[in-house]
């Protein structure tokens, strides 16, 4: 069972979102491109940045920045998930044990009535 933690917007009420917390196997595999799909656009676009700079200055280095830094997104990626959520007006409500995000959502809704 993963850890899950349940937010809610405090603009839009009835806008609930599960995520769960640790390593993410995706975000390891596709580095900063999960991260834009995820909406995580600053840190994406510094990291490519990054990454093309190294490219053209200092070649050689290329193959281990990018192993290093998919290896951030697989260890940090989800977290930076969660703190977008905290910046953009969620806050946490309750943390559920649970084997997917739905059962996550229907445990949370259960114990409210």
């Amino acid at each position: 069972m993963k850890t899950y933690f349940i937010f809610q917007n405090n603009l839009k009420r009835p806008d609930l979102k599960a995520l769960d917390n640790g390593f993410s196997f995706f975000a390891l595999i596709f580095g900063p491109i999960w991260g834009l799909i995820k909406g995580l656009w600053f840190f994406s676009l510094i990291n490519l940045s990054f990454m093309l700079f190294i490219k053209i200055f200092y070649d050689d280095f290329l193959v281990q920045l990018i192993f290093f830094s998919n290896l951030f997104w697989g260890v940090l990626g989800k977290d930076l998930c969660i703190q977008n959520l905290i910046d953009s007006n969620y806050t946490a409500q309750k943390v559920i044990s649970a084997s997917s995000h739905k059962k996550a959502l229907l445990t949370y809704f259960s114990d409210q009535t």
